[in-house]
């Protein structure tokens, strides 16, 4: 959500900060916002809330339709949403903090083994989105190809495959010789979600 607010160039009236490593996704004021204490939320003037990533960016795409973040035409589109749901629907929900935790806590998997875990749908992510785009891009330049299909989910898998994983990391080291827009570079503070409207998150 970030990114697709930096795209757009939306500067919400309030940022709340809820930090997933030391769970304040599950304090009381959060849990008040989304039940599901996933990140991140949108909340408007009206206190209506939304929730979930590829909802709350379609729903900026659609109030502020410039600049657009889908293609026009509807097989566009819908290849834009596949490759961003690789990421969001796919692999992203398998590494969050919460389910590293409950490996940890239920299945007595330590960390090595969780971050193996990580490692593994991490990967089958970039794989998959790089099958997707290897009849479309130029030889040394998948990173650029998934920013100009889905930027707003391109961040994330990078930060997967630089946290998560050495063997995959060259993927991220790539983008190191691409030109990336300012807005769509990862934020340094990766906990950091939330504003109050395009508004507002949380």
């Amino acid at each position: 959500m970030r990114i697709a607010l930096n795209l757009k160039g939306i500067a919400p009236e309030e940022v709340v900060e809820v930090n997933l490593m030391k769970g304040q996704q599950r304090d009381a004021a959060f849990r008040a916002v989304n039940p599901m204490m996933a990140l991140p939320a949108l909340v408007e003037d009206d206190g209506t809330v939304l929730y979930e990533s590829l909802a709350i960016i379609e729903y900026l795409d659609e109030v502020h339709p410039v600049p657009p973040l889908l293609p026009r035409e509807p097989r566009g589109r819908a290849r834009v949403r596949g490759l961003a749901q690789i990421i969001a629907c796919d692999a992203h929900p398998l590494v969050v903090p919460r389910v590293r935790d409950y490996l940890g806590r239920e299945f007595k998997l330590d960390e090595p083994a969780r971050t193996a875990w990580c490692r593994h749908w991490s990967a089958q992510a970039l794989h998959a989105l790089e099958a997707h785009l290897s009849s479309e891009r130029k030889p040394g330049n998948f990173v650029t190809a998934i920013w100009s299909a889905s930027p707003t989910f391109a961040s994330p898998a990078m930060r997967s495959a630089r946290n998560f994983s050495r063997s995959i990391s060259h993927r991220s080291r790539r983008c190191r010789g691409s030109p990336i827009p300012a807005a769509i570079r990862p934020s340094p503070a990766p906990t950091r979600c939330g504003s109050r409207r395009p508004g507002a998150s949380v």
